[in-house]
């Protein structure tokens, strides 16, 4: 096996012997494969994972500022790399002062991100525009709204809408079973049950002339590229939001829901967080995120 063959086929070890989410081992395996290509290019020769020094690690985070790459871009590849060694038994050049995120000049940034929740206002132009394009997309529109649905979830969820409507009749929560992180599936309580009711009926007349699809397309890869494109060219510059911004609205009006019950703060933030599928324990996580 040739040294590049070797480094490539030690990086998917790693990646996935590091752990995590699929998407996450994916993002991780993207990353030392870029990394590994990058030391090649400049004449390192380096095996795999196991033979990484900390000044391979500060040479690629060095290029990839120079490129302009985010700093939460470049945090997520520095924990990727680092992790990775340390799923090869590097744990003492993983954790060397050397290629902190300070040492690398990539500290400083919050997780609070950009987007806040759709305003009504926006929600309705994003349902129009919508509605000039494709019924299955505003189907995904109103799933994301009224269920806190993520993209992958609501393109994916034909299959599972009869047994939503008839929970959503009986006053019950709906589960979540495709597309969820990590396949976990989760239980969504709606932000109000006869919105969420009439989405997901409208939902099910889509799916069922498309043979349980909301977006016609022949795979899952496929619709989710449709519905990202269509969002970043039509619906966001028209309604000045993205898909995530329903469902940062949908978090919204469950953590008023629960307050306005007499729940406390705390306690309202933690059941908004597993309505969200995040689990209760990441109550300050959506008060950072959700709530601004």
């Amino acid at each position: 096996m040739s040294k590049k063959s070797e480094a490539r086929s030690s990086a998917r070890g790693a990646a996935k012997a590091a752990g995590g989410a699929h998407l996450t081992k994916q993002a991780r395996l993207g990353t030392l494969t870029r990394l590994f290509q990058h030391l090649e290019h400049f004449g390192f020769q380096v095996a795999g994972p196991g033979a990484l020094r900390e000044k391979h690690v500060v040479h690629y985070i060095e290029s990839r500022l120079a490129e302009g790459k985010s700093l939460r871009t470049l945090q997520n590849e520095a924990a990727h790399i680092r992790s990775a060694m340390r799923a090869v038994g590097r744990h003492q050049a993983a954790d060397s002062v050397s290629i902190c995120n300070a040492a690398l000049r990539i500290s400083g940034t919050d997780r609070s991100g950009t987007k806040t929740a759709a305003t009504p206002e926006q929600y309705q132009a994003a349902i129009a525009a919508a509605s000039a394009i494709d019924p299955g997309l505003v189907a995904v529109l109103k799933l994301e709204r009224t269920l806190g649905l993520r993209a992958a979830e609501a393109v994916r969820c034909g299959p599972s809408l009869s047994s939503w409507e008839r929970d959503l009749r009986a006053g019950k929560p709906v589960t979540i079973i495709h597309g969820t992180k990590g396949g976990r599936r989760r239980d969504s309580e709606p932000a109000n049950r006869l919105l969420a009711l009439e989405a997901v009926s409208e939902a099910r007349s889509v799916a069922d002339a498309r043979g349980a699809k909301l977006i016609g397309c022949p795979d899952l890869r496929a619709a989710m590229t449709w519905y990202r494109n269509i969002m970043h060219r039509a619906i966001s510059p028209l309604a000045g939001i993205t898909g995530h911004c329903l469902r940062y609205a949908y978090a919204a009006d469950r953590l008023a829901a629960y307050e306005g019950s007499g729940e406390a703060r705390r306690e309202a933030l933690a059941q908004t967080s597993i309505d969200l599928g995040h689990g209760d324990g990441r109550g300050q996580y959506v008060q950072a995120v959700y709530t601004r």
